[in-house]
């Protein structure tokens, strides 16, 4: 982003459920700032995770998958994409299963992989853009 577009705000409304407003309310008074500065952040770190899908590139990234012990299908899914997956780690922690993944490949392969994994029940899943013009 440009310097002169960092400094030009621009207004717009939300609706999200109330308590989420009161989760960020109190977010808000624990990091002694405002709600839009959260959001702000938010929204920032959401683009930077997601802005690779844009456009098809070569990626190097890495997701962090968690699941209750047991329940999870990484095992397939890994095998199913061992194309684009360079390496992984498992490790169990208070009953569930972390997963971290390394990827490198066609970001259409990766987003695929992604998707497997958000439809994957009880996954909770973060990609990790390492290197794409995004993250420069």
């Amino acid at each position: 982003m440009r310097k002169a577009e960092e400094g030009r705000k621009r207004r717009f409304g939300i609706s999200i459920p109330e308590a989420l407003a009161k989760d960020l309310d109190r977010l808000a008074e624990a990091f002694s700032t405002d709600r839009s500065r959260l959001v702000n952040q938010a929204i920032r770190a959401f683009v930077q995770e997601h802005r690779h899908h844009l456009a098809p590139h070569e990626c190097l990234g890495l997701f962090v998958v968690v699941a209750l012990s047991g329940r999870s299908r990484m095992v397939d899914l890994l095998e199913d994409f061992r194309d684009v997956i360079q390496g992984y780690n498992h490790l169990h922690a208070r009953g569930y299963c972390i997963e971290i993944v390394v990827v490198s490949g066609h970001s259409e392969r990766i987003k695929a992989l992604h998707t497997a994994l958000l439809e994957a029940e009880g996954c909770s899943v973060r990609y990790v853009p390492l290197a794409h013009e995004s993250c420069r």
